[in-house]
């Protein structure tokens, strides 16, 4: 058997590389999302549809635990290296708010026609990334998906705290670490039941409520150990391990939904990101993910993501009863559509303007200072 150092080869420091392949696996995690919410229903209920693709669309979820573990990953990859003193904190939190919170907003505008009834007293839980933190959530929820940026803004706050203890790790502690984490993301998610992703831990007969940050925080953390792995530049996966990993996911994704298997999916993630990172720019899939449209796919996914409820909405709010067939083909390529329009109509122009405002601020504090 093939010990760790003998898998994860020693090399020498590399330069910042593009990562736009990791870009481009984003468009198809958010996908698998939408399909998820938009086409398993159907599908289960289809006479028609192979059990493989009943499969695959039931465990669209999977794009989830992705997106958090690619966060934990490409944050580290970015900010890994900061000492976080009070200026680099507030830049840290700024370039976080400017990335999340503008189309955010935006969802939330589009989704509040609607809501069915209005409450003050837990709706503002949803406007500064609270919502997740209390129990059932889920109803007072003006667009079903935001649930994920409340679990992402605690994710934000964890990371400072985090990574100077990452950072101090030896080789050897990092990749024990990198395990255990590994195995209790599996042990969660195969006991993993509808009422504990909602927060509920039965115990004794007793149900409690765990915070559903604290309880995804093991995704994010996971991504992290591969961010510092990749950002030490002295290891690198072989080759083929890209397609391994993509071979496994698909595998676990299409033969069962069981929670068990969904959990083998999840840990593959982890080697799938940094294998992508470190693969030759000249093999056939990082020359596939590396092209321009998918990578505009994969800048757009946030957007995607989050507009996918209220452009649903939308659409059938404005198609007759006799159109319907032809409003649920039209919603996949309309939300594509929209969701790239927004990206670089309204996400990448609003996240320059705040960084610009910051900036100029920051300027001006300093000569009101002097």
């Amino acid at each position: 058997m093939e010990t760790a150092g003998e898998i994860l080869q020693a090399k020498a420091p590399a330069p910042r590389v593009s990562l736009d392949a990791l870009t481009s696996l984003r468009f198809f995690a958010a996908l698998a999302v939408v399909f998820y919410h938009s086409g398993a229903g159907f599908a289960e209920h289809s006479a028609f549809a192979p059990v493989f693709v009943v499969n695959a669309l039931n465990n669209g979820w999977l794009g989830v635990p992705f997106f958090f573990i690619l966060s934990g990953f490409i944050i580290t990859y970015v900010h890994g290296d900061l000492s976080f003193d009070a200026s680099q904190l507030a830049e840290f939190f700024l370039a976080r708010f400017s990335r999340l919170y503008p189309v955010y907003l935006l969802s939330l505008a589009l989704s509040a026609p609607f809501v069915s009834q209005f409450s003050p007293a837990t709706d503002w839980r949803q406007f500064v990334f609270l919502q997740a933190w209390f129990p059932h959530f889920s109803a007072t929820e003006w667009n079903f998906v935001s649930w994920t940026l409340s679990v992402e803004a605690f994710f934000y706050v964890l990371f400072p705290l985090l990574i100077h203890a990452l950072r101090k790790l030896s080789d050897r502690a990092l990749l024990i670490g990198l395990l255990l984490v590994a195995g209790l993301l599996a042990l969660i998610w195969s006991n993993m039941t509808p009422e504990l992703g909602n927060g509920e831990l039965t115990l004794g007969g007793q149900t409690y409520f765990t915070p559903v940050p604290v309880l995804r925080a093991p995704e994010f953390i996971y991504g992290m150990f591969f961010g510092v792995v990749f950002l030490r530049g002295r290891f690198r996966l072989p080759g083929w391990t890209a397609y391994a990993a993509l071979a496994i996911i698909a595998l676990a994704a299409t033969c069962s939904t069981q929670p068990a298997v969904a959990a083998v999916a999840l840990v593959a993630f982890g080697p799938l990101i940094i294998a992508l990172a470190t693969i030759p720019k000249a093999s056939a899939i990082r020359r596939l993910l590396d092209r321009p449209l998918l990578t505009l796919l994969g800048g757009a996914s946030y957007s995607l993501y989050l507009l996918q409820f209220p452009v649903h909405e939308w659409i059938v709010a404005a198609t007759p009863a006799r159109l319907e067939f032809w409003g649920r083909l039209a919603f996949a390529p309309a939300l594509i559509l929209v969701s790239v329009l927004v990206y670089r109509g309204f996400e990448e122009p609003a996240r320059r303007r705040l960084r610009k405002l910051w900036t100029l601020a920051r300027g001006a504090g300093a000569i009101r200072a002097a």
